[in-house]
């Protein structure tokens, strides 16, 4: 289900999007061995001293939900993946069981994470309500455990590294669900997919009803959070969410803006216990006699030496990207994934600079716009590279 996480990154927005702004165990707060994980992180110390377990409890009351669970869910391909690419301090225990009405969670006494069997119940009722067929259910039931699953382990992860959080843990662990979700599926279609299932769960269950002193948001404002989310970093895939009025427009404006935020905090947070990732960006830049002299006014007007110094220092990559300024015979920038290189054209660099001049007179207005299209179109084609990577 999962693959390589895909590169990180650091989108330059438009103008028009600039600026436009489980429950788990609260023994964590107490939690003794914090102050200690806290100085090993000052002090850069990752060890690996430990991994994610599973453990299977039979069920009794809810053996049926038990045994259609296996049917279309593969906890233990999930725990192969996360033993992949994090290191922990120390072993955290995946336990699938009855929990007997206390609802799924993590317990930081333990170092347990609790999946329990009777939570698929309402993930049934719902589907049965939105008059799914068998494969449309088994595919909403394997959807949400896992946006459920991945919120216990955000909550397992918070406790293990000493992250802080200064808002509703229920909100951060919503976020870091949705970010494992869209970024590490090796498919993000289907990562979108997912994240659209978790979301219909909160809008088919939303209610007036709902308890305004929760530790939650109400159901509409984490359905409306997660559609966010989609949207930020797939909005041709998400169209439909403005046209069916899922997402206003007002908060669409500033999505992308969220989910790059949310992106770029969790690879910051994460990032000193990745296994993985030592892939670099790089850039070089050639022309032939007819646009050798655009050479010298690329590299004046805009700085890919620092742009790839700053994706190398904050960005996780899998693999090397190499990013190519040269001639192409058209005017064009493009992802090319056999080679996983970003080639940008010089012949649209020269097209930025006419059509500034239709525009402007003063050269530090030329210079200003073909630096905005040419870094408007760089991080435009790195999206495209880290949805391959």
């Amino acid at each position: 289900m999962f693959g390589q996480p895909h590169a990180a990154h650091a989108y330059t927005l438009p103008a028009s999007v600039q600026g436009a702004l489980e429950d788990y165990n609260a023994g964590i707060i107490g939690d003794s061995g914090l102050a200690k994980r806290v100085e090993g992180i000052a002090d850069g110390l990752r060890a690996d001293n430990g991994d994610f377990t599973l453990e299977i409890s039979d069920g009794a009351r809810y053996a049926e939900h038990a045994r259609y669970i296996a049917d279309v869910y593969s906890f233990k391909d999930q725990i192969q993946f996360l033993n992949s690419i994090l290191a922990l301090p120390y072993d955290i225990n995946v336990k699938l069981l009855e929990c007997g009405g206390t609802g799924p969670m993590y317990s930081p006494q333990l170092k347990e994470i609790w999946f329990c069997y009777e939570d698929t119940v309402p993930l049934l009722e719902d589907a049965e309500y939105l008059e799914y067929d068998a494969e449309s259910t088994a595919a909403y039931i394997a959807n949400n455990i896992d946006f459920q699953l991945y919120r216990l382990v955000g909550a397992a992860l918070i406790d293990a590294y000493g992250i802080p959080v200064t808002g509703l843990v229920s909100n951060a662990l919503d976020q870091f669900s949705s970010y494992t979700i869209l970024e590490y599926y090796s498919n993000h279609l289907d990562g979108q997919d997912t994240l659209y299932d978790a979301a219909t769960h909160f809008y088919t269950n939303a209610s007036v009803e709902e308890d305004y002193a929760s530790q939650h948001n109400l159901h509409m404002q984490r359905f409306s959070n997660l559609t966010c989310y989609a949207y930020g970093q797939d909005p041709l895939y998400n169209y439909d969410a403005l046209t069916e009025g899922w997402l206003t427009e007002d908060r669409a404006i500033s999505c992308p803006y969220e989910y790059l935020k949310l992106v770029g905090s969790w690879d910051s947070l994460l990032a000193d216990w990745k296994k993985n990732g030592n892939g670099q960006f790089s850039w070089s830049i050639e022309a032939g006699a007819l646009y050798a002299g655009w050479v010298p006014y690329v590299e004046s007007v805009y700085p890919f030496q620092d742009l790839v110094d700053f994706l190398n220092a904050e960005f996780y990559l899998p693999w090397d990207i190499h990013i190519s300024v040269l001639e192409c015979g058209e005017s064009n920038a493009f992802y090319v994934p056999s080679t996983a290189s970003i080639e940008m054209c010089i012949e649209l660099i020269e097209s930025f600079y006419n059509n500034a001049l239709e525009s402007y007179s003063d050269q530090i207005l030329i210079d200003g716009a073909v630096y905005s299209n040419i870094d408007f179109t760089l991080y435009h084609e790195i999206g495209h590279a880290r949805i391959d990577a």
